[in-house]
């Protein structure tokens, strides 16, 4: 197998591949939280709702892998969520980086926002997450939860570049190569 084989494999089962890494990741909070005790905080929430997403996002892509244009507009989806994402992990470190606040309110949960206030306003109320965000309770080397998930976020959304930018094999363009010679 040559490096261009390889290269086209890879690219060719990127969507398989971000799954599995989302669902792991997924799975991964899940036992932190049950097996550790460990209450998620709202922004934590967020990000794993994220990459639930992504996860049944990169599947789909998978399954449509061989329609050109499906496979653009999931990689713009998967790219999108990981850009939010970013931002909610990157909100999460800043608010970590923050001394504690004595007097600080907690916010309420995720579906109380959502039931009781407009859409927008439950969304800003999200992103202005409290201090309990702030809180280090985990890490792995010297990087907490939030940190890693940055990491992964950006993963995610290289990985929806290769993914959009994958031009398949020439009988995924046989129609379009069809075109070009006729008309040209």
């Amino acid at each position: 197998m040559s490096v261009g084989e390889i290269m086209d494999a890879l690219k060719r089962n990127m969507s398989l591949i971000a799954f599995f890494l989302a669902s792991v990741l997924v799975l991964s909070s899940f036992y932190i939280e049950h097996a550790f005790d460990f209450k998620p905080c709202l922004l934590c929430t967020i990000q794993r709702s994220i990459f639930i997403a992504l996860a049944f996002a990169f599947f789909l892509a998978f399954i449509y892998q061989f329609f050109l244009r499906t496979i653009r507009s999931y990689s713009i989806i998967t790219g999108l969520l990981s850009l939010i994402g970013a931002a909610a992990a990157s909100r999460q470190l800043w608010l970590q980086s923050l001394p504690p606040q004595p007097n600080e309110l907690c916010v309420p949960g995720v579906s109380f926002l959502f039931h009781q206030l407009p859409f927008l306003e439950a969304v800003k109320i999200l992103f202005s997450a409290s201090q309990e965000c702030g809180r280090v309770e985990w890490s792995l080397l010297h990087l907490s939860m939030a940190g890693w998930s940055l990491v992964f976020f950006i993963v995610f959304f290289i990985a929806s570049i290769i993914m959009g930018s994958y031009r398949g094999s020439s009988g995924a363009h046989g129609a379009h190569g069809v075109r070009s010679k006729i008309s040209g």
